[in-house]
């Protein structure tokens, strides 16, 4: 299955999978498997893995690579190391990623490259979670209106 994995990722055009615009990414990952929010999220399956992507403004900044099977809870298989640095070195665009946070024991590493940072969890909720900038600040800036909108009523 690894060996799947690896030719299926690295088999595919060498554009980054963060910066991509919805066709480009159906065109890598086939039809998406579910669409919501008029497009702005999609999840697609490759290989054996479930791939969800969140676009702004036809782009995508955000991506989430984690197995397709699940365990008994239906929680997601965690991926292998080999896994990781795969669907890493795929997104890396030809730039090094950066180890900022390694993991301590509770399965979590932090890694780097220009303004795009990935969480690599291998415990709980095992997931490769890559994002731009831009997209963190979109998020932090919509959690904190909904906490100022929230306390209006007060």
């Amino acid at each position: 299955m690894k060996k799947l994995l690896l030719f299926l990722l690295l088999t595919t055009p060498a554009l980054a999978r963060i910066g991509e615009t919805t066709a480009q990414s159906e065109t890598r990952y086939g039809k998406p498997v579910s669409v919501r929010d008029e497009g702005k999220w999609m999840r697609f399956e490759k290989a054996d893995l479930e791939i969800i992507c969140k676009f702004y403004d036809g782009v995508c900044d955000s991506i989430r690579y984690q197995k397709k099977q699940k365990n008994a809870d239906g929680e997601s298989l965690p991926l292998t190391l080999e896994e990781v640095k795969i669907i890493l070195d795929a997104e890396s665009n030809g730039m090094p990623w950066r180890q900022l946070v390694e993991d301590n024991g509770d399965g979590i590493s932090v890694w780097k490259k220009g303004d795009v940072m990935a969480h690599v969890a291998m415990k709980e909720y095992p997931c490769v979670s890559i994002h731009t900038a831009a997209n963190s600040k979109r998020e932090f800036e919509e959690e904190e209106a909904k906490k100022k909108g929230g306390l209006k009523d007060l």
